[in-house]
């Protein structure tokens, strides 16, 4: 690739034998320093490093898709160029098994691999959004209902007075959730 890298972007493309965070805005170069940095790892003449050996992460799932196919073409661009290195070839064909993941699957490949050190059952799993979004619910319709229940709570009952017009606990407990929720993406 040849592009007008930034002094970090090329500190970050250049620096060896360490683990390194990059971390920026949105639409800054991360993807593309990142993918700069991987293939000249891979394409190094003295130490070429092999995809495999490599945990890349990231935050969303369309970025590790988005950073796998970057990946992917410019080591393609490179083969073009080498058309005869079985070593880009394999690392073309081992890219598809690559450790490139978003942080969540990577620490819930680490449970799975450890679920009995963490006394955990073999079969545990992860509750989808759906299922979270109504424990979350029963969750906080108990929490309101407990409040409700203990009538020396007086803060609450100035909360509800305030945020309310009538004992209505669905409209509480959804006000907490949301509240929860922007607090959370805070």
């Amino acid at each position: 690739m040849s592009k007008n890298w930034t002094p970090k972007q090329k500190q970050a493309i250049d620096t060896r034998d360490k683990t390194l965070l990059v971390s920026a805005a949105a639409g800054s170069g991360k993807t593309a320093t990142l993918t700069e940095r991987i293939v000249r790892r891979l394409t190094d003449e003295q130490n070429p490093a092999d995809i495999t050996r490599m945990l890349i992460v990231t935050f969303t799932r369309l970025s590790a898709a988005d950073l796998k196919r970057k990946i992917s073409n410019a080591i393609s661009d490179e083969l073009s160029k080498n058309p005869t290195s079985r070593y880009l070839s394999k690392q073309l064909v081992l890219l598809e098994s690559a450790n490139i993941c978003t942080i969540d699957s990577f620490y819930l490949d680490i449970v799975r691999s450890n679920f009995a050190r963490l006394s955990l059952p073999s079969n545990f799993r992860l509750a989808d959004e759906g299922e979270m979004a109504l424990l979350c619910k029963e969750i906080m319709d108990e929490v309101v209902e407990k409040h409700y229940d203990s009538a020396d709570d007086e803060a609450f009952l100035a909360f509800v007075e305030n945020f309310t017009s009538a004992r209505q606990s669905d409209t509480l407990s959804e006000i907490f959730l949301n509240l929860y929720k922007k607090l959370c993406s805070s």
